[in-house]
């Protein structure tokens, strides 16, 4: 098994949390250790932490909604469905990563996440019709 497998199924970086760190010559090379251990690692520098808790913290980890009626018709008021990949006669769940949850998607006042602290999206709410005063 490889280690990309047993992250696929165990999903460790969303319920056990992470740090992460870049290399200093580029910037482009990440790595993912253990939230809390504080590691040395030569030419890495801590850029981030993003702990476990009831929200996606930015982890590999995506999200996947039911193919039900109720978001089928909440998702066919977007320009670009949200949840599901709509056809004429099926929907397919859409693989939705920590950069898409974002509040009031598209503005149009049904779909919000509570997005004010870093690495912590939670509280995501979709209403069939936009919540209006």
């Amino acid at each position: 098994m490889s280690n990309w497998d047993k992250q696929n199924e165990f999903h460790w970086n969303l319920t056990k949390g992470f740090d992460l760190y870049t290399d200093d010559a580029t910037g482009l090379i990440e790595i993912k250790v253990p939230i809390g251990t504080n590691p040395v690692i030569a030419g890495y520098t801590k850029q981030s932490s993003h702990p476990a808790g009831k929200w996606h913290n930015g982890a590999e980890t995506q999200l996947n909604a039911p193919s039900c009626p109720e978001l089928v018709v909440a998702d066919k008021q977007f320009t670009t469905p949200f949840w599901l990949t709509l056809s004429d006669d099926e929907a397919t769940p859409n693989d939705i990563e920590y950069a898409d949850i974002v509040d009031n998607y598209e503005d149009k006042d049904t779909l919000f996440a509570d997005t004010l602290e870093d690495n912590k999206r939670m509280k995501l709410l979709q209403y069939k019709t936009p919540l209006t005063e």
